[in-house]
């Protein structure tokens, strides 16, 4: 074999080699490095993430006590799904305020939820008196201590009346729904 031939022959098994090791051993190892910084980076996020939300809620402990006077405001806003006497109290104080008559009952549960799993307890009212007197009970049924929504107001003329003075007024019958939010 002549010297020539023999440098091609060694210089094509060292590129040879060069190539394998690049395709086999380098190209696999740069992937391991950027999967593994990917990795990493993702991980200091996830830890920044943890870090700030730990500091947030310290910072809730150390505040918690000025915060505890809204959190209970916040919570009296929601009826006890289990008790709801002190709603239905409110709602016959305040009808008594308005000089109006009324009937109320809880609507069931909606099909397919869990008791515990409602939002909100929906009860049906029947109110009579005056139109104004009417408009007045829903005015301070919103503007009430309790977080509800009027849903499907029905008004309907029953003729002539007295209120509780026995003043003579031309009387009406309300019915709607009160959806009111209750605690979990």
């Amino acid at each position: 074999m002549k010297p020539q031939y023999a440098i091609y022959l060694i210089i094509a098994v060292f590129f040879l080699a060069a190539v394998f090791c690049i395709v086999f051993l380098v190209h696999p190892l740069l992937q391991s490095i950027k999967e593994n910084s990917g990795q990493i980076l993702s991980d200091k996020a996830e830890i920044l993430s943890l870090d700030s939300q730990d500091n947030a809620l310290k910072s809730f402990k150390k505040n918690y006590d000025g915060y505890k006077v809204n959190l209970d405001k916040a919570d009296q806003l929601f009826v006890n799904p289990d008790d709801p006497i002190a709603f239905i109290s409110f709602l016959e104080k305040t009808a008594s305020d308005s000089s109006v008559a009324f009937d109320i009952a809880l609507s069931p549960p909606q099909k397919g939820l869990a008791p515990s799993a409602q939002p909100a307890a929906v009860f049906q009212i029947s109110a009579k008196g005056s139109f104004t007197n009417i408009a007045t009970f829903i005015q301070r049924l919103e503007r009430g201590p309790y977080l509800l929504g009027l849903q499907h107001v029905s008004i309907k003329n029953i003729g002539q009346g007295g209120d509780t003075e026995g003043n003579p007024f031309r009387g009406v019958e309300a019915v709607f729904s009160i959806e009111v939010m209750t605690r979990s």
